[in-house]
C-alpha cells in the first residue's frame, strides 16, 4: 500500500478551493489547463481528506475526475485512498 504522507518540511494547507482553476475540466470534460494541473500537485497529499467530502468525492473521484487527475500526472485517488468512503 502507498500512503499520500507529506515530509514536514513540504507541509501543505489543504484547502479545495485552491483548486479552482480545474474545474472548467472536472464540469465541462475539458482538457485540465497548467493552472489546474499545477494545483492539484500541490494539493495531491489532500486528495484522501477531499475524498472524505460528499461534494468533492462526487468531482475527485468520477471518471472524468479520475482522467483529469491522471493527465497531471497525480497518482489516481480512487486507488490510493482505501480508506475513503
Amino acid at each position: 500500500m502507498v500512503s499520500w504522507e507529506v515530509p514536514a518540511a513540504e507541509a501543505v494547507t489543504c484547502n479545495p478551493f485552491e483548486l479552482g482553476p480545474c474545474m472548467p475540466a472536472f464540469t465541462t470534460g475539458m482538457l485540465p489547463s497548467l493552472p489546474c494541473c499545477m494545483r492539484l500537485k500541490d494539493q495531491q497529499y489532500c486528495m484522501c481528506d477531499y475524498l472524505r467530502n460528499p461534494v468533492y468525492k462526487e468531482f475527485l473521484d468520477s471518471d472524468s475526475g479520475i482522467k483529469i487527475i491522471t493527465l497531471c500526472g497525480i497518482p489516481s485517488p480512487r486507488y490510493m485512498c482505501h480508506q475513503a468512503p
